[in-house]
């Protein structure tokens, strides 16, 4: 008796979204993961190398795969880039998925080249602000099967004919019997600064220079404010997040700001990889580019990452979910609330004097009193801004929760619609003294308060109705 081929079918790409960190070096950044020593959980994590895989330039394919014992940042000066891969996973029952490898394919009477990659990207910062079509970059290479390295050229109707912004690279990882896996490398691109034709500015290399509208009125010398003063764009955004001409800081003249024509290399996009059988079947995945991570022995209060756990897994957590999953979620939320107090100057971020004098620094209180004609004081009692002492704060509320959440505790938390409140108590609650994507005071995401609620509940009752004994 024969055993009946496995059938594909769907299909999965995992990760389903992938970050590359901006790189100028030829030599991507080797793998590793980020671990904390559970004898000392505040102290700092350590790097560890995980498998890597070497990839041959010219053919494509997988050379070895290694641990690498030093991770570096640099390669001769030059940043490492961060070039993820996409795996592809084959489902071949409903409670079952394999990866698609070449073995799998030929089972189902298929090739590798019956494997078809599309890929898609975007930089649309410019576009964002100028509400012209001509300013959105796009790179849309042809469907491809074979493994070349393709390059993602970013193009745009308000830039000089032919010319182009490298957002980066793909590349379809030509399998081998020893690495017979379906996979895509992103490779993004170098971090580069590109900006208007015409203009020797030495911030932007001459081959850079590229962008030009046709009537000579666009991003260059762009203002967010029309004649009468009236904004010419939806801002949900501040101008701080792209360079402009002096005088600065932006809230000179209100805001009426003037750009300098920059665009970067960053992209976000969709990869679609599609078997042509008989259905011929299809997953998708988002690929993202962004500047490097200089800081990873610390993590931040919130990040995307938390920002799209909550968009793909709902505001709240699973009512189900054990203690101790929870437990183990708020202790790392405030880990990286405390390595990120580390390494603030929280007296200055107070608005405290410095050396007697008023401070004029760009932190929070400073943009209360510019947005909100709010009194330019400390946010918090001077006397209580010691960086030391903040961290040992974070120290302390970190041991007490290794036991349970107090209840208190969710009252201290900012709620996203809190982001404004600009009273004493608003401006003191956790996150404290930093800003959010809004220009207005940092929050958690509503699904991690949820950890925090259902770890404050859970201390009291457990989820089968009992109590809490310890």
């Amino acid at each position: 008796m024969t055993s009946q081929p496995t059938t594909i079918l769907g299909l999965r790409i995992l990760p389903p979204i992938a970050f590359g960190r901006l790189g100028s070096s030829d030599t991507p950044m080797d793998n590793y993961s980020v671990r904390h020593d559970p004898n000392d959980p505040l102290g700092y994590r350590h790097l560890a190398g995980e498998e890597t895989f070497l990839v041959d330039p010219t053919s494509g394919h997988i050379v070895r795969s290694y641990v690498p014992d030093t991770l570096r940042l640099r390669d001769g000066g030059k940043i490492r880039p961060v070039s993820p891969f996409l795996e592809v996973w084959a489902i071949t029952a409903a409670d079952r998925m394999e990866p698609l490898t070449t073995s799998l394919l030929a089972a189902n009477g298929l090739t590798a080249q019956s494997v078809v990659w599309t890929v898609q990207v975007k930089n649309s910062k410019v576009v964002r602000r100028t509400a012209d079509p001509k300013d959105d970059v796009l790179a849309a290479p042809k469907p491809f099967n074979d493994h070349g390295n393709y390059e993602l050229r970013g193009a745009a109707a308000n830039f000089t004919p032919n010319s182009a912004i490298s957002l980066g690279w793909v590349r379809y990882i030509r399998p081998t019997p020893e690495f017979p896996q379906i996979r895509l490398r992103f490779t993004p691109g170098k971090g580069g600064v590109y900006g208007p034709a015409g203009q020797n500015d030495p911030s932007v290399p001459p081959a850079n220079r590229i962008y030009a509208p046709a009537k000579g009125v666009g991003w260059y010398g762009w203002r967010n404010s029309d004649a009468n003063g009236k904004q010419k764009t939806p801002e949900t955004l501040g101008p701080t997040l792209y360079a402009i001409e002096a005088p600065a800081p932006v809230w000179i003249n209100q805001g009426d700001i003037v750009s300098r024509g920059y665009l970067d290399d960053t992209c976000d996009g969709i990869v679609t990889v599609s078997v042509t059988g008989r259905p011929t079947l299809t997953a998708t995945a988002r690929i993202a580019s962004a500047p490097h991570n200089f800081v990873l022995d610390s993590g931040f209060p919130r990040t995307l990452a938390d920002d799209l756990e909550q968009a793909l897994l709902g505001p709240t957590v699973d009512p189900n979910e054990p203690h101790e999953v929870t437990m183990q979620r708020t202790e790392e939320i405030m880990r990286r609330a405390f390595e990120t107090v580390r390494f603030m100057n929280v007296p200055v971020l107070n608005n405290n004097l410095v050396k007697g004098r008023p401070n004029l620094a760009d932190n929070m209180p400073v943009n209360d009193a510019i947005d909100a004609r709010r009194p330019s004081e400390p946010a918090v009692a001077t006397e209580n801004t010691d960086t030391l002492a903040v961290t040992r704060l974070h120290q302390q509320v970190l041991t007490t929760m290794r036991a349970s959440v107090p209840s208190w505790f969710v009252r201290l938390l900012r709620q996203p619609e809190e982001i404004g409140d600009l009273t004493p108590l608003g401006r003191r609650k956790m996150p404290a003294l930093m800003s959010g994507a809004e220009g207005r005071y940092m929050t958690l995401t509503r699904r991690q308060i949820s950890f925090f609620r259902k770890a404050a509940e859970s201390a009291l009752f457990r989820p089968d109705g009992s109590k809490d004994v310890k």
